[in-house]
């Protein structure tokens, strides 16, 4: 776990225990969402090291010893909660769920859905007005709670000064945000009563930290297959809350489907997109090794001083104006991105399947499925010539699961790659839903996964 994450979930248990004893109404929502953050980032830890002892040894000598004062009492009161809170987790009870029983959340997170049922699917006629597109989805539960209750938890979680200042910073970037992204944004705005500055800002998060697995394969009759695990909430907490969030939408002209995306009500880019008989595209992040300081600064000027395009925008343009995989991959090659990423496509036709590694101006190098040793390509978040930390290391086993579950590319199937999918760590804690796709149609299914009841290690109850 990052050292950084770990002192930041001792600064907020210390705000919980501070609020915890006198909490009035407008407090509830902070204190659940420090709750749940709470223990899914002691989950995490739980996965790095295998005993009570040893977490305890961790948090004492590499975040207690380094505070001082209230924080450093509020660090070892969070210590003396663990084997409580270990009990939880073993037992394989999901974070919000212990949440509620500790009464500190009374209203859940949302029952999460079993493991492999659909996503929930919707459809927006692209004919409609831009402020009216997303309305019904947005405006419907627990959609539309879930986005308020983000919303509070960030108004509670800083002080009122740099609320302004971040929701200022979200005005500033709607100005420069073009159409029909902002005619969709500012319908979103009124349909929740939303700041547009939080929605802004919300609809930046997947740029700035998102893991995932993607795979593009061919079977020995040169059909292509498409699947990726979205991955996301490490660290914030909100796995759960995401979870729920995820829908599949269907985008029509008339009652014509033109295209669809994977994404999360509130959001309005794709980090997944489908074009029938053309492409289907993942967006995954490109880790960045230095300051996240230096990233986000990066980022933002990206964005607002040289105009470079947010991620998953370009692939809402890419599903709207390009008709074949040839100009899809020319055009995630040679778009200004606001941060790193890598683009995964995966076309109809033989060896149609690419990988893409950007930095914000363009190709850092690009790989190709071939007919010789490059049946498939897998991409997680770390380049093909670096040695991803110890902590996120899902590459290896990805990659032998592949050969087994696909016969060394003799048997390539959406089920074996689903599989490959569902073999721990590559399924993990904050897996969302997975992904499949081919020629004629786009599947998405909810993954759910926690530590398995009783044991000492972390694996995933499929």
């Amino acid at each position: 776990m990052n050292l950084f994450f770990i002192i930041f979930i001792v600064v907020l248990f210390h705000l919980w225990c501070v609020v915890c004893d006198t909490t009035p109404p407008s407090r509830e929502d902070l204190e659940c969402a420090v709750c749940v953050l709470l223990i899914e980032e002691l989950e995490g830890l739980a996965s790095e090291v295998k005993s009570q002892e040893q977490i305890e040894q961790e948090i004492r000598n590499r975040i207690c010893a380094r505070l001082s004062g209230t924080l450093r009492q509020g660090c070892d009161t969070f210590v003396r909660f663990i084997p409580d809170l270990l009990s939880f987790i073993n037992n394989g009870v999901r974070p919000a769920q212990t949440c509620k029983t500790l009464q500190l959340c009374k209203h859940n997170w949302g029952e999460l859905p079993r493991d492999g049922r659909p996503v929930n699917v919707y459809s927006i006629d692209l004919n409609q007005p831009a402020k009216t597109r997303w309305q019904a989805i947005v405006q419907r539960q627990p959609y539309f709670d879930n986005l308020w209750k983000l919303h509070y938890t960030l108004i509670e979680l800083l002080h009122s000064e740099y609320v302004e200042l971040l929701y200022g910073l979200g005005k500033q970037i709607f100005d420069i945000v073009p159409q029909p992204f902002k005619d969709e944004l500012q319908g979103i705005a009124d349909t929740t009563k939303l700041d547009i500055g939080f929605l802004v800002l919300l609809n930046l998060f997947y740029e700035l930290k998102n893991g995932c697995t993607s795979v593009v394969a061919k079977d020995k009759q040169n059909q292509v297959f498409f699947s990726r695990n979205q991955d996301l909430g490490y660290g914030m907490g909100f796995t759960d809350l995401l979870t729920n969030q995820t829908i599949h939408v269907k985008f029509t002209r008339g009652k014509q489907v033109v295209h669809e995306i994977v994404t999360f009500a509130g959001y309005i880019g794709a980090p997944t997109g489908w074009l029938k008989d053309h492409f289907s595209i993942a967006v995954n992040a490109r880790f960045y090794r230095g300051s996240i300081f230096t990233y986000i600064e990066s980022v933002l000027e990206e964005l607002l001083l040289k105009k470079a395009h947010i991620n998953t925008w370009v692939v809402r343009e890419a599903l709207m104006e390009q008709d074949n995989f040839e100009s899809a991959v020319k055009r995630f090659s040679n778009t200004t991105l606001i941060t790193d990423c890598y683009f995964i496509i995966g076309g109809v036709k033989n060896n149609e399947g690419v990988v893409i590694a950007r930095d914000q101006q363009g190709p850092v190098y690009t790989r190709h499925l071939d007919d010789k040793q490059n049946w498939f390509l897998l991409e997680t978040n770390y380049d093909q010539n670096e040695k991803p930390p110890f902590y996120d290391d899902r590459r290896p086993y990805a990659l032998a699961a592949m050969h087994k579950y696909c016969k060394n590319g003799t048997d390539v199937t959406l089920n074996c790659l689903y599989q490959t999918l569902s073999t721990h760590p590559v399924l993990n804690l904050v897996s969302l839903y997975t992904a499949q796709a081919e020629a004629n149609g786009l599947s998405v299914h909810h993954r759910t996964c926690h530590r398995r009841p009783g044991t000492a290690n972390p694996d995933c109850v499929i």
